[in-house]
């Protein structure tokens, strides 16, 4: 099983569409750039805006190739060498530690390709998962905020600043 990531490509549109109308995988996520339903012409014209953003990537998460998720590394607009990881994995991979290594993977493009300082990672309190993979990859407690929406969880904030990162993958 051969894990990787890619610039999210127009042919993962279909599984892209699947999972962002998966309703179990998107009351896990923050991301309101979708409108439900979501059709896999929607996540075409999405992921063509993604192919042209050059500041702000989003990744397939690949195994042998066959697209099982999304990571994305979104730029702060208040400071160009911070960035907010996102990610979602499909529910037939989940509990096998795919959201863990495509993480670490990105991570690893941020701090040394985009020359990252810090990256931020926002959780839902009741999304103990997400908490477990960020905290596993090197990322630390920031704070917690209000629900952005009514009904909504409790959001819990991580960091990882590139000096972590570098200690923790040369020690």
């Amino acid at each position: 099983m051969e894990l990787r990531l890619a610039r999210i490509r127009i042919k993962d549109a279909a599984a892209f569409c699947r999972c962002i109308n998966d309703q179990e995988i998107m009351t896990k996520t923050f991301d309101e750039a979708f409108d439900l339903p979501f059709s896999e012409q929607d996540a075409a014209e999405y992921i063509r805006r993604c192919r042209k953003d050059k500041e702000s990537p989003e990744f397939s998460i690949l195994i042998d190739d066959r697209f099982v998720g999304s990571i994305s590394l979104d730029r702060s607009e208040s400071d160009d060498k911070s960035y907010e990881i996102g990610y979602f994995v499909d529910r037939d991979h989940w509990g096998k530690g795919i959201a863990s290594k495509a993480i670490v993977k990105a991570l690893d493009y941020g701090f040394r390709r985009m020359n990252a300082e810090k990256i931020t990672g926002e959780v839902f309190l009741d999304n103990p998962a997400s908490v477990k993979v960020l905290i596993k990859a090197g990322f630390t407690f920031s704070h917690k905020s209000p629900p952005k929406k009514v009904g909504q969880p409790e959001n819990i904030h991580y960091i990882i600043t590139k000096e972590q990162y570098l200690k923790q993958v040369s020690g």
